[in-house]
């Protein structure tokens, strides 16, 4: 692989990327490594000088005010580069539930099957399937996506269930983050499933 060095303000952030919080106090202490060593590990970008892996290293960079960075260019069309995203930001700082949930989320929406995205990242198919429904509601994913309540919790609370009953439980289960799965969540949701009965 060639490397090259490119002007930053040539360089973008992908707006899709996965991760969504930035820390600014790793950024500043990133800065300040870079203004004494340099970028010891260049940025990859694809053909439109979009950051595939590196967006920590060029805000660091950019706050460090360095004029260019070393960068390796790799042709990857959108599925591609989504998947080496990911597998960058799992084997290195960890995403938070809610990123890493919506990663795959966007990885099937991208064409990759269930059992495709659970041997490319040794995930249980139950889990993939939680993250599948989670996400496909807004009222679950909002709830996800603060880090309120637990994946699994959610997920217990809108199974098998109409939108009007599953919202009732999910705004029981955010009121009352003490709630059990065993417990509590799994007998209401029983209760609302069988009110017919």
């Amino acid at each position: 692989m060639k490397i090259e060095h490119i002007n930053i303000t040539k360089l973008r952030l992908d707006k899709e990327n996965i991760r969504t919080k930035v820390d600014q106090n790793e950024i500043k202490r990133l800065a300040e490594s870079l203004k004494e060593v340099g970028v010891l590990d260049p940025i990859k970008i694809d053909q439109n000088n979009v950051i595939i892996d590196g967006n920590r290293r060029y805000l660091a960079a950019k706050m460090a005010g360095l004029k260019e960075l070393p960068v390796i260019r790799r042709e990857s069309n959108k599925t591609q580069k989504k998947i080496e995203q990911i597998t960058h930001d799992v084997l290195n700082l960890p995403l938070t539930p809610y990123e890493k949930a919506k990663a795959i989320y966007n990885l099937r929406d991208l064409g990759l099957t269930k059992k495709e995205i659970c041997k490319k990242f040794s995930l249980t198919p139950s889990w993939v399937e939680d993250v599948f429904l989670i996400l496909s509601d807004k009222k679950s994913e909002e709830i996800a996506k603060s880090g309120e309540v637990d994946f699994f919790k959610i997920s217990e609370a809108v199974k098998g269930l109409e939108k009007k009953d599953a919202d009732k439980l999910l705004n029981a289960v955010r009121k009352n983050p003490e709630l059990t799965v065993h417990k509590d969540i799994r007998p209401m949701r029983d209760v609302l499933k069988n009110k017919d009965i």
